[in-house]
């Protein structure tokens, strides 16, 4: 072969040579790709490069890369006997034979691209494979984490119905102490009713005494008025008393507030949240 096609320091064994030297010394026709793909089916390592841009050195063996030389040479020899015994074959026998050797030589590159695009598609296939792999382990890491988000969601829901019963004991409450203080109030309205006729029979009192003498009279005013200073002494322990019903229904109103934002948040959530909440509701 070329010039290039070096034996391996110090060994007899080995063969270094290129794909096209390859292709070139047992006679691959389509040039450096079929003596790649005769080095890589027969296992030949290769060498390695000192810079990305120098060509790829195969390491082939001696026996092997001798067998076309041996096979030529026993072909001459062949050839030289036959023609010794004067037995070669008529010209037409040598024309179908060259046409049955392009023949084998057009099928065996037929093969031989048949067999570059299986190995293209099997690197494809190996790549989608690859691929597939990497895709189903995030899909199960992605199962894992809706797991744990299922199963928090499941707790915080049995917590939000823990919760219902006690909203709805507020909620009547709230409804207790709503009609409690409205009871109060007419109450405290009607006290404040009485003490404003007190007042106007208190003044009207007063202008009679006034106009009145005697001691009997004044004795009826100091009577009116021991009897109003009681009456207001009951109207302002009223009014304390709806005070602090007022004040105890804000605080309430507040607790019951409180409860129905936090059922209510409960009860929007997300739809995952009302999603769970369906399903336990059907089992």
């Amino acid at each position: 072969m070329g010039g290039s096609v070096e034996n391996e320091r110090g060994s007899n064994e080995v063969v270094l040579a290129t794909y096209r030297e390859i292709s070139g010394r047992f006679g691959l026709h389509s040039g450096p790709d079929a003596g790649r793909m005769k080095a890589k089916r027969a296992g030949w390592p290769h060498e390695a490069q000192n810079h990305p841009m120098d060509p790829v050195r195969v390491r082939v063996p001696r026996s092997a890369w001798d067998e076309p030389r041996q096979a030529r040479s026993y072909g001459n020899k062949g050839t030289d006997s036959r023609e010794r015994a004067g037995t070669n074959k008529p010209e037409h026998g040598s024309g179908e034979l060259r046409e049955a050797l392009a023949r084998q030589e057009a099928t065996a590159e037929a093969l031989r691209s048949s067999l570059a695009r299986l190995e293209a598609e099997r690197a494809g296939l190996l790549e989608d494979a690859s691929q597939a792999r990497q895709e189903a382990r995030e899909a199960r890491a992605l199962a894992e984490r809706r797991g744990e988000e299922v199963a928090e969601l499941r707790e915080r829901l049995a917590r939000q119905e823990a919760l219902q019963p006690l909203v709805e004991r507020l909620q009547a409450d709230r409804d207790a102490v709503t009609a409690e203080l409205a009871s109060v109030y007419q109450e405290a309205q009607e006290a404040r009713a009485l003490a404003d006729r007190r007042v106007v029979e208190l003044v009207d009192t007063r202008e009679r005494a006034g106009r009145a003498e005697g001691e009997g009279l004044r004795t009826a005013l100091r009577t009116a008025e021991v009897q109003t200073a009681a009456l207001q002494a009951d109207v302002a322990r009223e009014r304390a008393t709806a005070q602090a019903l007022l004040q105890a229904e804000a605080a309430e109103r507040q607790v019951a507030e409180a409860a129905r934002e936090e059922l209510a948040a409960w009860r929007q959530g997300g739809p995952l949240t009302r999603a769970l909440r369906a399903f336990f509701r059907r089992g």
